[in-house]
């Protein structure tokens, strides 16, 4: 998940701090044109 591939980045750096970003509106659109981004991709490269 998300949230373990975050810890396991963290737990692994030097000084890595885990950061919460609110979920807020600007981060649920940005979020959405990544997935959108990441299913074309994936569907050319299929």
């Amino acid at each position: 998940s998300p949230e373990e591939d975050s810890r396991l980045i963290t737990s692994s750096s030097a000084d890595g701090k885990l950061l919460e970003i609110p979920f807020n509106p600007v981060y649920r659109n940005f979020d959405k044109g990544l997935q959108e981004i990441t299913d074309w991709i994936e569907k050319r490269l299929c």
